[in-house]
């Protein structure tokens, strides 16, 4: 994912970076009181395409359903209300 850019919600762009997206994912699970991200769902995330996420919305809504698809329901939980938070927390 060399040279590809993201919008941030501010408008401007920045470089995708992959650490980014793995460090939220981490910080869910952290948040919810796991020490790690559990293989099988970190096997099912290296396989999706963030290719055609052009904006850290469409990131978010990757992991967001990733999360739902899972059995790790309280991570999801978690997830979707501090993304409906910090939605409210910008307006």
């Amino acid at each position: 994912m060399a040279n590809r850019f993201i919008t941030k919600r501010n408008g401007t762009q920045e470089p995708f970076k992959q650490s980014k997206v793995d460090a939220a994912l981490a910080n869910a699970f952290n948040s919810c009181g796991y020490l790690h991200i559990p293989k099988p769902l970190y096997d099912k995330y290296q396989l999706i395409d963030f290719n055609d996420a052009f904006s850290v919305e469409d990131v978010q809504d990757k992991l967001e359903d990733l999360l739902f698809n899972s059995e790790y329901k309280d991570v999801y939980n978690h997830f979707v209300t501090y993304r409906a938070n910090h939605a409210l927390m910008r307006e």
